[in-house]
């Protein structure tokens, strides 16, 4: 609340392997106060989520449990608006060292989006 300035309200809705939790957020009116968190698979019991002062969320901190916990530090950025809701387009994801830094040295996973709507 401190960084928002107002309360956030996280629902998880399981069921469907995600998909009912996403439906949900889709049919909602497109006034940005809903999106989706989401991943394939459980990443790991310990997450951390960074959102700015906007809403977006840069960067989200976990333990790759299908890795043998490799600590991992996943960034978000270059946003783009599609049907209502902003999107990351660009994703990188870093090892993160003891002290919580990235180790950018060692890009593991980089991903970039481009020519996407929402339909």
């Amino acid at each position: 609340m401190e960084v928002l300035g107002q309360q956030v309200i996280i629902e998880n809705i399981g069921g469907a392997g995600g998909m009912t939790g996403t439906a949900r957020v889709a049919k909602a009116a497109p006034d940005g106060y809903q999106f989706v968190l989401g991943g394939t698979g459980t990443f790991g019991a310990n997450q951390t989520l960074y959102i700015d002062r906007e809403g977006l969320l840069k960067r989200h901190d976990y333990d790759v449990d299908i890795s043998g916990g490799t600590p991992a530090a996943h960034y978000f950025g270059e946003y783009q608006e599609a049907g209502g809701i902003m999107f990351p387009t660009k994703h990188d994801i870093f090892p993160r060292q003891p002290d919580n830094t990235p180790n950018q040295e060692l890009l593991v996973v980089s991903i970039g989006l481009s020519n996407f709507d929402l339909k």
